[in-house]
């Protein structure tokens, strides 16, 4: 996934797509295969087969991505900046990368389900907890690689731990069913269930159209659940790669002990029916509570952890988790795996049986991780979307109850009588979706799939935040923020392009607008980012949106650089939160290659860096990497604060020297014709020059270089950001 991400892009549409085609592969799997393990004497060797399948296609994802680098330009030029097409190619790519593999991963619930139990009678309780178990341990996988391995090994290491784990669970599988007894393929067969007496269709038997419409609503509604808990969660958290695994984490955790549940509850005597009505009653009720537990737990969204060090922080997050999403997640989470209990009167085949049910239920997870992020969030909002999926496991208690408990009113009337609760009485409209102080004022905001952006004004300033905690920028540093752009503008001979990769509230952007330039190119992922820029910073941006030289783009800027066959005089990579999830692939070796190959002769790459957000370290590991690329790279102050400063590294596509009386003469005619140009006098530009290096000189020979496949940033960010909060070290 981590690997696609990088070559599709990280905007919400292709990790979603990229997600689709992971789930489809697998529900294509769980489907095919649940059909044929029911036929084998012995599944246990069929299970073998596909890790060992697994393990080996997996091997050749790498060889796709040289194609898809040779393609993806062909594509881009189908479309003036991005569109059908684009999304089209990134489904069909993640398609060509993901379906082999998965569609075998897909077989191995089913096949093991029959192997391990393969009577009829021991679905429920056997499936329930096999399902339980491994959904455990999947959580320990997504701990194991995005909390410890991923960091420590390098993301081509971790890959290849699990080539070699799926290979060696292949060969010790291939080495039990040598051992395992053959048995009778299909032997529920002999003796079935009646599912039909002559009157009709036997009432103690829940109808299997029933139970196949409960299976796909609850993967529906929980990867929709999934979706928007992560979006709600980004309102209190710092959002690095620890954060998310985290959210991922819990999620699974509950899904699994969820399973367990359901496997104890089919070993007992009790109505089956009784239990799927509870567990969705009980989904709906925790889960439409989500929202006011959440505000009241987080004090109306406040910054988890201000002031903790790494492992408290880490405490907190996990005990607010535990608060808020550990119940409803176990209740959603025994829903499904109950379903086996009640289709075991259907069953001929375990396998065939488990293939089929969770082969949809994980189509309809794929429809609502679409749904939560496209069409609950954009819609609804974050509160009312929670509220939404509460009620569809309401309306799920209800099918269950009018079709399989239909002498019992209680079947009908709680799930009824919880719909209208979540109506009328749980209501979160009153719920904060920003936290701000008492001296600001929300002008407006977006929910939109790629995160919450607000446009915020205080008696100072007018800014844009996203996701609660993460600054786009505002008025107070116009100044200093059209300075970004002016100096490597500036730095450069004769700037004719530039390509900025962000855009935040345009105004670093604007200030390419009062240089001679023909082309100005900006990417920014958040298209609720751009709107707000064009309603609320329209006087602050120099004509950016009507100016005929501009073309902004919503997209992943490191991909659409990567694919595009232009080049440019001078790319601008913004400002960025060095902790932020994904951010860390901005400053890293393969996309600095990307920038120096797209720079035209005597082209500049300017990276701005938050020395306020960063160790020495961290500083350093970058400056190297950077050093890699360029011959030469030049150091700017971007202001002279004594705090919350900010520097520049610019990379030079050649190691030439400056020609102080051409930048003097542009510098000087700049501050005559351009109004509120920061620079009154050519000295200084030159008041911000500290110095440059090159290969041969450079101070940070023992530095690290941070890679895709050792993303150092991305790992050590967040946790110096922890300790530089708790007073354990200092940026």
């Amino acid at each position: 996934m981590r690997q696609l991400r990088l070559l599709l892009g990280s905007t919400a549409q292709a990790v979603s797509l990229v997600l689709a085609a992971f789930f489809l592969g697998i529900a294509l799997g769980n489907h095919w295969w649940g059909k044929r393990v029911g036929r084998s004497s012995n599944p246990l060797r069929i299970y073998a087969g596909l890790e060992l399948a697994v393990g080996l296609l997996a091997v050749g994802l790498y060889g796709l991505s040289s194609i898809y680098e040779t393609l993806f330009p062909h594509v881009l030029s189908l479309t003036e900046t991005t569109g059908i097409p684009i999304l089209f190619f990134k489904f069909v790519l993640g398609m060509a990368f993901l379906l082999p593999p998965c569609f075998f991963m897909g077989g191995t619930f089913p096949a093991m389900t029959q192997h391990l139990y393969a009577k009829r009678t021991d679905l429920g309780r056997g499936g329930a907890l096999l399902y339980g178990m491994n959904t455990l341990g999947g959580a320990c996988g997504a701990f194991c690689s995005g909390f410890l391995l991923l960091g420590w090994i390098g993301f081509r290491a971790c890959y290849v731990v699990g080539v070699l784990l799926s290979l060696g669970i292949a060969a010790v599988g291939f080495a039990l069913s040598l051992q395992t007894r053959t048995t009778s393929p299909d032997h529920n067969a002999e003796n079935p269930f009646p599912t039909r007496t002559e009157g009709g269709p036997n009432p103690k038997v829940p109808p299997w159209g029933v139970i196949k419409a409960l299976a796909f609503a609850s993967g529906f509604a929980t990867l929709a659940l999934e979706v928007l808990w992560t979006r709600m969660f980004e309102q209190v958290l710092h959002n690095s790669v620890y954060t998310f695994s985290l959210i991922l984490v819990a999620f699974l955790v509950s899904i699994g002990i969820g399973g367990g549940i359901a496997s104890y509850l089919a070993r007992i005597q009790i109505e089956p029916t009784r239990v799927l009505v509870a567990a969705g009653c009980v989904a709906g009720l925790t889960t439409g509570l989500t929202p006011f537990l959440f505000t009241e737990v987080t004090g109306g969204l406040g910054y988890l952890g201000e002031s903790q060090g790494w492992w408290g922080y880490v405490g907190t997050i996990s005990r607010t988790m535990a608060l808020t999403v550990l119940i409803p997640g176990i209740a959603m989470g025994s829903f499904f795996p109950y379903l086996l209990k009640m289709a075991e009167p259907h069953t001929l085949s375990t396998g065939k049986t488990a293939g089929i049910l969770t082969s949809i239920n994980t189509v309809g997870g794929v429809l609502g991780s679409l749904a939560g992020a496209f069409f609950f969030l954009e819609v609804f909002g974050l509160w009312n979307g929670i509220r939404a999926v509460g009620s569809i496991y309401f309306w799920m208690a209800l099918v269950a109850g009018v079709h399989l408990l239909p002498r019992n009113r209680a079947g009908t009337v709680v799930p009824v009588g919880g719909i209208l609760l979540l109506l009328m009485v749980l209501n979160p409209a009153g719920l904060p979706m920003v936290k701000v102080s008492r001296d600001k004022e929300i002008l407006d905001y977006w929910e939109g799939s790629a995160g919450t952006v607000a446009v915020v004004e205080s008696p100072k300033t007018r800014s844009i935040l996203v996701n609660n905690y993460y600054t786009l920028g505002g008025r107070l540093a116009k100044k200093y923020q059209e300075t970004m752009s002016h100096i490597p503008l500036l730095a450069h001979p004769d700037p004719e392009s530039v390509f900025y990769i962000g855009m935040g509230t345009g105004i670093t952007a604007a200030g390419s607008m009062v240089h001679p330039v023909e082309k100005v190119t900006i990417c920014e992922i958040i298209p609720e980012a751009v709107e707000a820029s064009r309603q609320y910073f329209h006087e602050d941006v120099r004509g950016l949106f009507e100016d005929s030289r501009v073309e902004i783009v919503v997209e992943d800027g490191r991909l659409f650089l990567a694919a595009s066959d232009r080049r440019y005089d001078v790319i601008i990579g913004d400002l960025f939160i060095p902790w932020k999830a994904g951010t860390g692939n901005l400053y890293s070796l393969e996309n600095y290659r990307s920038g120096f190959r797209h720079l035209k002769e005597g082209g500049v790459y300017a990276q701005w860096i938050p020395l306020y957000q960063v160790s020495d370290f961290e500083l350093g590991v970058i400056a190297e990497t950077m050093l890699e690329v360029f011959p030469a790279v030049s150091v700017w102050r971007g202001d002279f604060f004594a705090e919350k400063s900010i520097v520049l590294l610019l990379g030079h596509k050649q190691a030439t020297a400056f020609d102080p009386d051409r930048i003097n003469a542009r510098a000087e005619q700049l501050s005559e014709e351009t109004v509120g140009f920061p620079l009154n006098d050519p000295k200084d530009f030159w008041m911000h020059y500290c110095g440059s290096m090159s290969r041969e000189n450079s101070p940070f020979d023992e530095y690290p270089i941070n890679r895709d496949d050792l993303p150092i940033i991305e790992y050590t960010a967040p946790i110096t950001m922890r300790k530089e909060r708790a007073g354990e070290t200092e940026f």
